[in-house]
């Protein structure tokens, strides 16, 4: 039994929704623009103050942390440094492990993807102690490189990458062989072109996720300097008016890169990247 429901119904349960998912940022912004001895005194606020510049202005160029060096600028180009890199090298990398996995007939391609796949099951924690002395050894310690790199691995990119690809008809490469197409011709003209949802909505992913990294940036390094705006949001104290204006920061970037790729990551998530 099929059931009618109306436009207006429809539209009723979508705005609650977004009311709902929105609220808590709706409450930090409010609260932003109060003094820190009202959030102290009545919590978070949903009636808008005359403070909001001021405390923002406040939090992005005043200096903090034992070096007197961190600000929310500095933060926030740490996490967009964490984010962005993350992003490319693992989209960049998945792209291709799974184009070699797809089309070069490998013989242990299989058993090679099974090994990938099985990493998935192993908890980040579980490799932090052995990823953590590699990267000591190589002198990658309190850098933006020992960051990112030790995370670029993504079986789940992966996997996704090679099931597109296996959608692909074979047609398609039988035309690119006879017109004489190489490896490297027909992955820049043929297979790239075709595979931009799925490249954007990997690349939106791994870019939140390596956003939101915590654990991995707080072992790798210990110079303030490095510090992103979630590490920065335990520093300050989260329930602070500074631990507040952090928090709308480190929303907005992701938020932004979603809604300018969302055609993208619609038609790569439900169609298949065609």
């Amino acid at each position: 039994m099929r059931i009618q429901t109306s436009d207006a119904r429809r539209h009723l349960i979508l705005l609650t929704g977004i009311v709902l998912l929105n609220l808590p940022l709706l409450l930090a912004i409010m609260t932003i623009s109060h003094s820190g001895s009202t959030l102290s005194q009545y919590g978070l606020q949903l009636s808008w103050g005359g403070e909001f510049v001021e405390n923002v202005s406040r939090m992005l160029f005043s200096k903090a942390g034992f070096s007197g060096a961190i600000t929310a600028w500095s933060m926030l180009y740490n996490s967009f440094v964490t984010g962005a890199g993350f992003a490319i090298a693992t989209t960049l990398l998945s792209f291709l492990a799974a184009y070699a996995l797809t089309y070069f007939r490998l013989a242990t391609a299989g058993p090679i993807f099974a090994v990938l796949m099985a990493t998935m099951m192993l908890p980040l924690e579980m490799r932090i102690l052995p990823t953590y002395q590699v990267a000591v050894d190589l002198g990658l310690y309190n850098t933006y490189t020992g960051i990112v790199l030790p995370l670029v691995a993504s079986a789940i990119a992966v996997f996704y990458f090679r099931q597109f690809f296996r959608s692909v008809p074979d047609e398609i490469l039988e035309a690119a062989m006879i017109d004489g197409a190489g490896p490297i011709k027909f992955l820049t003209t043929v297979l790239v072109p075709m595979s931009l949802q799925v490249i954007a909505t990997i690349f939106t992913i791994m870019f939140i996720t390596g956003w939101n990294q915590y654990l991995w940036p707080l072992i790798i390094t210990s110079d303030e300097e490095y510090f992103t705006l979630v590490r920065g949001m335990t520093f300050v104290g989260r329930t602070s008016i500074s631990g507040l204006v952090l928090i709308v920061l480190a929303l907005l970037p992701p938020a932004c890169l979603v809604i300018l790729c969302r055609k993208l990551l619609m038609k790569g998530l439900f169609d298949g990247g065609h």
